[in-house]
């Protein structure tokens, strides 16, 4: 009945949205979807009363061009008057330039299309048994054939489930190898500047060294001894090697609150004072407010991508109830007529 039949409908087009789901992700395919056909799918439609143009985009649910190549319209020529209306119809379809010299069998023709795993992402149809037994075996390649006055959206084998799994598990190592060389990049990062450490300290000590030769005798010997106190460098030297290992401020748990001063205090400062304590007062602020508005753009921003989110989760789940009113709303309406 008429409620049975809409059901029916209903889960063919979930099924096949769940099929190019499959394959846009695993395999890239994506819309306008172009279905490469052979003469037996065309002739099979024509006896069927499929309007090829305008029932392949109902049923892929997405644009779709069907396509021929002219070894497919040279194979129908050749048919005769038995499939002149298939010709007709192969004629009006959109036209596909053969990569290969010559004139070949429908069967090579798209076989030579769709090799190298389908790397231009076509659609095939195809009604010879031979050309679908290729099409299983070769990933990536959905698959449509017609069933009576039906078109079919054959699901994917296990050929393809298995090369999905196969580029999922070959994603993976790739990060893992990425990772590895950002590893041993970050290791030889380390090594230079440790060498150039080195090196850096080294023409120092040369430096001091050829300062001490140039001096004369009782000014270098008290500079030798000077620098023999701070181990072979000077004070101004020793601050420069040990800049970078200093830290940059102390730390904030360690160190007690700095208090700050009674009015009374404030009185008795100088007119410089006063002016240095101002300016600290202002720095402070400037930096209090700036450590403010970074924590509050970054509120924001959380804000907003948990919004897309929420929104993102409502759609989907507007999606599923709208499916699922329709399944209880065929539903009813089986029901009713039943």
């Amino acid at each position: 009945d008429l409620g049975s039949n809409g059901l029916m409908k209903h889960k063919r087009a979930k099924r096949i949205r769940r099929y190019f789901r499959f394959y846009r992700i695993s395999f890239g395919i994506r819309p306008p979807y172009r279905v490469a056909m052979d003469g037996d799918f065309i002739q099979a439609a024509l006896e069927g009363r499929i309007m090829l143009r305008d029932q392949l985009p109902k049923l892929l649910q997405e644009d779709t061009v069907p396509c021929v190549t002219r070894c497919v319209l040279h194979d129908l020529r050749k048919r005769g008057n038995m499939y002149r209306g298939a010709t007709m119809i192969a004629e009006k379809s959109y036209m596909l330039r053969c990569e290969h010299p010559g004139v070949l069998s429908p069967l090579k023709c798209i076989e030579r299309l769709i090799q190298g795993g389908n790397p231009h992402g076509f659609l095939v149809g195809a009604q010879n048994i031979e050309l679908r037994r290729t099409i299983r075996a070769t990933p990536g390649v959905p698959l449509l054939f017609v069933r009576g006055s039906v078109p079919i959206v054959e699901a994917p084998s296990e050929a393809e489930e298995k090369a999905a799994l196969d580029a999922k598990m070959q994603r993976s190592l790739q990060e893992a190898v990425a990772f590895e060389k950002q590893q041993k990049k970050l290791a030889r990062e380390k090594r230079r500047r440790e060498r150039e450490q080195a090196e850096k300290e080294a023409r120092l000590t040369n430096g001091s060294v050829q300062q001490l030769r140039a001096m004369q005798p009782g000014d270098a010997a008290a500079a030798s001894t000077s620098s023999s106190s701070n181990g072979g460098l000077s004070k101004k030297q020793k601050a420069l090697l040990n800049k970078k290992k200093k830290p940059k401020a102390p730390n904030p748990l360690s160190v007690k609150k700095r208090k700050k001063p009674k009015q009374q205090d404030i009185l008795q400062l100088s007119k410089e004072e006063r002016a240095k304590l101002k300016a600290a007062r202002a720095a402070e602020l400037a930096k209090k407010k700036r450590k403010e508005r970074r924590k509050r753009k970054l509120q924001e921003r959380k804000q907003k991508q948990l919004q897309e989110q929420q929104q993102q989760q409502q759609q989907s789940d507007d999606e599923d109830d709208q499916d699922d009113q329709e399944a209880a709303r065929v539903k009813r309406r089986r029901t009713n007529d039943n």
